[in-house]
């Protein structure tokens, strides 16, 4: 089961761009249904909707650009990581962008009014996490590949 889901991700960037917004989302959406019921809080849990739906399309979106050009089958993993890195940065920017456009016309609200709480606040820091997680690995990538060279230098 584990095989074909990481086939399905390998192959289509839109289900990785998902799966990049769904693994920190839904479990705060799963808390907060928990905290607070449905029907009282709706304009509070419509903030998440409006991530999860941005994030939906945003998938569409880049599985459809992928179809059309094909580019994610011709660059390297570091390239797969840079287009999801850039398509994620987009996507977050939509939600950011329609986010303070619903909240200016009040049309969303904040658990026990306080937007700070929100899981909004952690729209910009996902992707600044994301650009580190990828600085990080890319400098153990290049540890590890200067160890290999060493310990080959030194059998020989």
């Amino acid at each position: 089961m584990g095989v074909i889901i990481v086939g399905v991700l390998l192959r289509h960037p839109g289900a990785m761009l998902l799966v990049m917004t769904l693994w920190w989302v839904l479990p705060l959406l799963a808390v907060n249904l928990m905290g607070h019921p449905f029907l009282p809080y709706m304009k509070s849990h419509l903030l998440y909707a409006v991530i999860i739906l941005i994030s939906v399309l945003s998938t569409i979106v880049l599985n459809a650009v992928n179809t059309a050009t094909t580019i994610w089958g011709t660059v390297t993993d570091w390239g797969r990581y840079y287009i999801l890195c850039a398509a994620y940065t987009i996507q977050m920017i939509v939600t950011l962008l329609i986010v303070l456009t619903l909240d200016s016309y009040r049309l969303i609200g904040y658990y026990k009014g306080d937007p700070t709480g929100s899981v909004g606040m952690l729209l910009v820091p996902s992707v600044v996490m994301y650009f580190v997680l990828g600085v990080v690995s890319s400098w153990g990538c290049k540890v590890g590949s200067w160890i290999r060279k060493q310990r080959t230098r030194n059998v020989i």
